[in-house]
């Protein structure tokens, strides 16, 4: 099968004084679909979850989704984000200060999978942008992180890295 994944789910572990407690499988967020990609933001004042996921009934392929923070552990049913996503893969989404990043196949980009970045209005998403060159590729571009002091962010890519030897 190639190492593909049949099933995944989301799980959370919390910090205890001396460790971690043992990873639980979330209630709500989880179902008969590939979850994938999990984290913390906010949403119309509340604590979400975000992740990507294929649900039956999306837009196509991978999706991004939000579902709602009960506890620790506990979500309500997930929901499509809506005009974001494509009937292409939709994946890898980050949630920073108002703004989402997420990698997609579907919106107009420079190859393969690229970065974008959207901000809540409090209403609506604003049309994702193309986080362009350098940190768009003409390979796929993925997971982008910024760093807590804000200065400095980081990608997965399989590009081909400067100043390598081919």
């Amino acid at each position: 099968d190639g190492g593909l994944m049949e099933e995944s789910k989301i799980y959370a572990s919390t910090r205890t004084a001396s460790d971690w407690s043992p990873a639980l499988e979330v209630t709500g967020a989880n179902g008969d679909f590939l979850s994938r990609h999990p984290i913390e933001g906010e949403l119309y004042g509340s604590k979400v979850l975000y992740f990507s996921a294929n649900i039956p009934g999306g837009k196509g392929g991978f999706d991004i989704y939000y579902a709602k923070k009960i506890s620790d552990t506990e979500f309500e049913a997930p929901q499509n984000i809506g005009a974001l996503n494509t009937d292409l893969d939709d994946i890898t989404p980050y949630y920073v200060d108002g703004k989402l990043y997420f990698s997609s196949e579907g919106w107009p980009g420079i190859g393969g999978f690229d970065i974008f970045s959207s901000s809540w209005n409090g209403t609506d998403w604003s049309t994702p942008e193309n986080m362009g060159l350098p940190i768009n590729s003409s390979t796929d571009d993925l997971y982008y992180r910024i760093a807590e002091n804000k200065e400095m962010g980081f990608l997965v890519s399989n590009r081909i890295a400067e100043g390598a030897k081919s």
